[in-house]
């Protein structure tokens, strides 16, 4: 897994639609997260489900130095080329989340 960690002022986005047959589903609206951790993950094909808990390890601690108390994570697949199947990647994020 890869993740790329931005401390932000604020984050918006707006799901448009399905990049793959499976997904989340998701209310179509625009979002805004304010002073919140956004992270960036990549899932991997040599992924295996325990690599969640360290994430979030990582996370809470970074989270708890900052004293940021909102978390957005967003999947974002430019970070590698050895990508992990769809339906593997959203089961090892949503252990994260």
């Amino acid at each position: 897994m890869k993740a790329l960690q931005l401390h932000v002022d604020y984050v918006e986005y707006e799901p448009i639609q399905p990049e793959a047959k499976i997904y989340e589903e998701t209310e179509r609206k625009k979002y805004r997260v304010d002073d919140a951790l956004l992270l960036l993950t990549c899932v991997e094909e040599d992924d295996d489900p325990s690599i969640a808990q360290r994430v979030v390890e990582d996370v809470v601690e970074f989270m708890e130095k900052l004293r940021i108390d909102r978390l957005v994570i967003y999947p974002y697949a430019h970070l590698s080329v050895k990508l992990a199947s769809p339906s593997k990647a959203i089961e090892i994020l949503k252990k994260i989340g």
